[in-house]
């Protein structure tokens, strides 16, 4: 799954915008099922894929607990960036057309080590 995770992310950053289909990729990471075509439902009976690599609010639900990071998301030449300082991880500077897919990749990213190093996320 890491891998998995860190290849999505990859993906997330080569967005030059929101796509949904990436969000309903990032929702089966987090426990999301496809049912019966177009239809979804979430961990807790949610049925609308939420909007990951749109909303910064959205993607900061994918940050792993302990919530202990350092944020800051600015321009770097003609891309939006995002800082981060992850635990006991690593500081990481995360880019991507949007703060929002910076943030989705970062938190992923982020995920995937969690998940190498035995560390639970949430």
């Amino acid at each position: 799954m890491p891998d998995d995770l860190m290849a999505l992310a990859e993906r997330v950053e080569g967005l030059s915008g929101p796509d949904r289909e990436v969000d309903a990729d990032v929702a089966l990471t987090q426990g999301w099922h496809e049912c019966n075509g177009d239809n979804w439902i979430g961990p807790r009976g949610e049925i609308v894929v939420p909007h990951y690599t749109a909303s910064l609010d959205v993607a900061m639900t994918l940050v792993p607990e302990p919530r202990k990071w350092s944020i800051t998301a600015g321009h770097y030449g003609d891309w939006q960036a995002c800082v981060w300082a992850i635990d006991d991880f690593q500081l990481d500077w995360h880019s991507a057309a949007t703060p929002a897919l910076a943030l989705t990749s970062a938190a992923l990213k982020a995920r995937a080590r969690a998940s190498q190093s035995g560390v639970a996320s949430s």
